[in-house]
């Protein structure tokens, strides 16, 4: 018997052993016959907790302005409290006032009442006639010297007048400042003007309406009326629109 040569043992043997291995790994690549395909599990990075937004102190609520609370006063209490009430600007003056555009109302912004108050304007229509020093009529003169612009008038005449009541209206006023339309005084006419009273309380009477009234104006300061001070203590102001032309009724 031939004698293979002592060096082919060895790769015999190895080739021998190679073919169960190849039988059971399969092709390259390829998983192991009867094996489980093998997973990977993937974790995703841990999501750190969403954080709560940060909390904003609670705004203080807005500091509410001083007031004077005037819904339960009486006539006597209100009046008294609107006389004390000061021109928040100018403390020397009242906070009401009234001119020929109506009531203005400028309350001191730490005594300001809490609610509108309400007063009354009465308005009279006073009818007027010049005459001279002696006191008899004189007729109107033919012509009449308008003063210039700007310039004050000058009473230059007497004036006889009678008071006629027109109305009586009810307003109220603030609690914020600002003008009151609707107690306006009336217009004037040729030869009558007008007379208007805030008051709290009962109507003004025309017995207690003044006795002399001032019929020149200043135009330099835009007016053409006086204010008038009443005797009546329910009175809180009083203004006096003349006639246009006095000279000439």
């Amino acid at each position: 018997m031939r004698r293979l040569p002592v060096s082919a043992v060895p790769f015999l043997a190895a080739s021998l052993l190679a073919v169960p291995l190849l039988a059971v790994t399969g092709c390259a690549g390829d998983s192991p016959v009867g094996a489980e395909p093998s997973t990977s599990t993937t974790y995703a990075p841990a999501t750190p907790p969403a954080s709560s937004p940060a909390s904003s102190p609670t705004p203080s609520p807005s500091p509410t302005p001083p007031c004077v609370p005037t819904a339960g006063m009486d006539d006597a209490q209100r009046l008294a409290y609107l006389k004390d009430l000061k021109y928040d600007e100018m403390p020397s003056m009242a906070a009401l006032s009234l001119t020929d555009s109506g009531i203005r109302f400028t309350p001191d912004r730490a005594r300001r009442p809490c609610e509108a108050v309400p007063v009354q304007v009465s308005h009279f229509r006073v009818d007027t006639t010049r005459y001279q020093e002696e006191g008899k009529p004189t007729p109107a003169p033919l012509f009449t010297l308008r003063p210039l612009p700007g310039a004050p008038t000058q009473q230059r005449f007497r004036y006889s007048f009678s008071y006629e009541a027109l109305s009586t209206v009810t307003v109220d006023v603030g609690p914020e400042e600002g003008g009151v339309p609707p107690s306006r005084p009336p217009a004037t006419e040729k030869c009558a003007g007008t007379l208007s009273v805030v008051h709290i309380g009962k109507r003004i009477t025309v017995e207690e309406l003044p006795k002399e009234l001032d019929f020149s104006v200043d135009t330099r300061y835009g007016t053409a009326w006086n204010s008038v001070d009443l005797s009546a203590d329910r009175v809180l102001d009083a203004v006096f629109l003349p006639p246009p032309i006095p000279d000439l009724c």
